[in-house]
């Protein structure tokens, strides 16, 4: 027991009696105390919280400080949400990027687009580690003018939480270990290819990115000159779509998000938020061959089976239903990531959020009656262990 709790007088077991009595506010308050706290806090949470919970603002209304500090909870696995837990280290911040794997777990970047601030930031630990300044974010090509003022859209994390790996302008991707000053340049041509990147995952050791088209690329970060070097064939897509990758064992999943045609062209103003609400997904699977190379070209996939998958913003979540007592597999729970609508002032914001049946094509809508400000869109993160 922590010496702290031991001068109290107070047993581990009272704790756990008194944690369990305490609101998930109070239960990180705590957390922050010693270690001891920590641990204990960790058994009252129970097995509920495995599933990610859904991070948003609290009044999506009010423009008070207060509120914009305050962020809400939703619980996919009761159904439940947790209201009005404060962070003032991610006010005025919009939370782009948010990790699942092992030491990486729990992680969010926040990044201040106007003061470019990055960091990243622990809510559960209430820890913040300092990340380059993205005004150090380098360009080697020029820009169309609808994407010119695009920031960090996604982004990765190692394993052992050691390197960051982020998306920003469409076209660029950059790395940075914990403690550098300034961002790396990943090349975005690579193949003799111009690339539109819209995803990026750590798997086994590397990092990986899909394009617009759904081709998959393993980042080179140790070469004389970072890039990207394309694995696979392009998959069937349709209009503008997002795509999306899933780390599956020995598999990668790429994800094409289906919905209206976005060209910026095509996009009117002010934007109607109606054209781009989701169709529909497709998926496809990109397996090794015997000899450990990626095969050329993705395999549809008509079912997930088991599988329940949560895309957006966050690093994409896999878990497996036979483990979770009440949930079906062949879900795919999206949120709303269409960045480019920041060129675009709305009341909405965004709201663009549901959950996909793999058998029936049918989605069933989550929040649909609540607008998120762009400044924080609802992000999939990991609940408290």
């Amino acid at each position: 027991m922590d010496k702290r709790l031991k001068l109290l007088g107070i047993d581990e077991d009272v704790l756990y009696l008194i944690l369990n009595q305490c609101s998930l506010r109070d239960c990180i308050r705590l957390r922050a105390v010693c270690k001891t706290l920590l641990q204990v806090s960790r058994w009252s949470t129970g097995s509920s919280t495995r599933l990610p919970w859904l991070m948003m603002i609290s009044d999506p209304n009010s423009s008070s400080v207060e509120e914009e500090e305050a962020r809400c909870f939703f619980s996919v696995s009761d159904s439940t949400i947790h209201n009005a837990i404060k962070f003032p280290e991610i006010r005025g911040k919009r939370c782009c990027g948010s990790f699942y794997n092992a030491n990486a777990r729990g992680w969010l970047i926040a990044i201040d687009d106007d003061n470019f601030e990055s960091l990243l930031f622990h809510p559960w630990r209430k820890i913040q580690l300092q990340l380059p300044d993205h005004s150090s974010l380098p360009r080697k090509l020029p820009l169309r003018p609808f994407f010119a003022n695009m920031k960090i859209r996604t982004a990765a994390m190692s394993d052992d939480a050691s390197v960051v790996v982020v998306v920003y302008d469409a076209y660029h991707s950059a790395f940075c270990r914990i403690g550098d000053e300034v961002w790396t340049l990943i090349n975005p041509i690579a193949n003799n290819s111009f690339q539109y990147i819209c995803d990026v995952i750590y798997h086994r050791g590397q990092f990986y990115v899909v394009n617009i088209e759904g081709r998959v690329g393993v980042i080179r970060m140790n070469a004389e000159d970072p890039c990207v070097e394309f694995l696979s064939e392009e998959v069937m897509t349709d209009g503008y779509p997002r795509t999306y990758l899933v780390s599956d064992s020995e598999r990668l999943l790429i994800f094409v998000r289906n919905s209206p045609s976005l060209m910026d062209e095509q996009i009117p103003e002010p934007l109607d938020y109606n054209i781009r609400k989701t169709l529909g997904f497709k998926v496809y699977e990109l397996a090794l061959e015997e000899n450990g190379e990626w095969k050329k070209d993705p395999v549809e996939v008509k079912s997930l089976g088991d599988r329940i998958i949560f895309l957006g913003q966050n690093s994409s979540i896999l878990f497996m239903a036979g483990q979770i007592s009440g949930f079906k597999g062949n879900r795919i729970y999206f949120t709303d990531d269409f960045m480019e609508a920041c060129f675009y002032k709305s009341p909405i914001g965004y709201l663009d959020l549901g959950v996909f049946n793999m058998e029936d094509k049918t989605i069933q809508r989550l929040f649909a009656d609540r607008g998120h400000p762009i400044l924080s869109p609802p992000i999939w993160i990991a609940p408290p262990l």
